[in-house]
């Protein structure tokens, strides 16, 4: 008999580490003092002239804004540089150093429903202050640009409102406010369709292209987990029936040939069986409740066969207890072979049924069915 993990595929799988995300797989190997402090330092240097070259974006975007001003008419006047300094504040808020793409897609729809109301000149500046906000929130004391950007808003607020005839938030229509908070409700809530909507809307081609490929690494990862759990509810159904069995077959090392070869086919029989009820959960009862009767039966009929046997000789037995041994032990393997076939009646009577039933379908179509 063999109970190894090739002939028995429900077996227990061997211990492993969960990775519950893919974002948690990071390599470990480099210890920190190993660390290349001159590629740290280049890196370190690229990202300063990145966001040094996103200013000068955002500057050149305040002063078109500015510019718009003198043409595109408004709801609002604000006070001369107000219109540039709100929009290269808000470009600066809505497009963090550190990527929270939900965040700025909420913002920039905050921008555009200010837009709408007819206060342009601002509109940026809400989004920026939104993105921020959301931002804030998600990232907690992990975003220290706040200290900077929340007295700029605020500052840039004041200036468009020194001129104005009543402040800014008064000119604002209700029902802005109120998309501005269902707004905010999203950002908080974080709907998964509407932040992979904005993964997919904003990130650049590289980031997409790595961000799908996560996403179909979460759902492997979510299928291999659903495949442990099931292999582990398999090993939990059929760990007792292996068990008698491996303890079976440690006796049947001191059975004589006759005896050892029969108790060899119930081992193979057995798995079989539970192979079978592997298969098809119907059996599981049946097929579980005739192991859990008859092999716990056999184990004590072995183990107390050769306890006799190592314990007294032959002229002390009285009793033949070789035939009736061998006699007892063929009608049990008699039993298996029955029940196995049982069991495997049942499958074949399902597949009878169902090739008549389709047979009884396509002849109810009208489709002649030549035999």
């Amino acid at each position: 008999m063999d109970y190894n993990e090739k002939t028995l595929p429900f077996q227990k799988p061997a211990s492993h580490t969960v990775i519950d995300n893919v974002d948690e797989i990071k390599v470990t190997n480099i210890r920190q003092e190993e660390v290349d402090f001159s590629n740290a330092f280049i890196k370190g240097a690229k990202t300063t002239a990145k966001r040094m070259i996103f200013h000068f974006k955002a500057i050149a975007g305040g002063l078109t804004a500015q510019i718009l001003k003198w043409f595109v008419p408004s709801s609002i006047d604000p006070f001369y540089g107000a219109t540039f300094l709100c929009s290269y504040i808000g470009i600066v808020m809505l497009f963090p150093l550190r990527k929270n793409h939900l965040a700025t897609g909420l913002g920039l729809i905050t921008a555009i429903l200010v837009a709408l109301t007819g206060m342009w000149p601002i509109a940026l500046l809400f989004g920026g202050m939104m993105t921020m906000l959301l931002d804030l929130i998600e990232q907690k004391t992990d975003n220290t640009g706040f200290w900077f950007t929340i007295p700029l808003s605020l500052l840039a607020l004041f200036y468009a409102n020194i001129k104005m005839p009543e402040s800014i938030f008064v000119s604002m229509p209700i029902w802005a406010y109120g998309a501005m908070v269902a707004i905010f409700a999203a950002g908080l809530l974080k709907p998964k369709v509407l932040k992979h909507l904005a993964n997919i809307t904003l990130m650049s081609e590289a980031d997409k292209k790595a961000y799908l490929e996560n996403i179909e690494a979460q759902k492997a990862l979510a299928i291999a987990k659903q495949q442990a759990a099931k292999e582990e509810q398999s090993f939990a159904l059929f760990a007792r029936h292996i068990e008698v069995l491996r303890l079976i077959e440690d006796e049947n090392k001191n059975l004589p040939p006759q005896l050892a070869m029969i108790v060899e086919k119930i081992g193979t029989q057995s798995i079989d069986i539970l192979k079978i009820m592997k298969a098809d959960p119907r059996d599981v009862l049946p097929g579980g409740q005739f192991l859990n009767r008859y092999l716990p039966l056999i184990h004590q009929s072995v183990v107390r066969y050769t306890t006799i046997k190592s314990l007294h000789s032959e002229e002390n037995i009285q009793e033949n207890i070789d035939e009736k041994t061998l006699i007892a032990l063929n009608g049990m393997q008699q039993a298996f072979t029955q029940i196995r076939q049982q069991l495997a009646d049942n499958d074949v009577d399902d597949l009878r049924v169902d090739l008549k039933v389709m047979d009884q379908l396509i002849r109810s179509q009208g489709f002649e069915i030549k035999d």
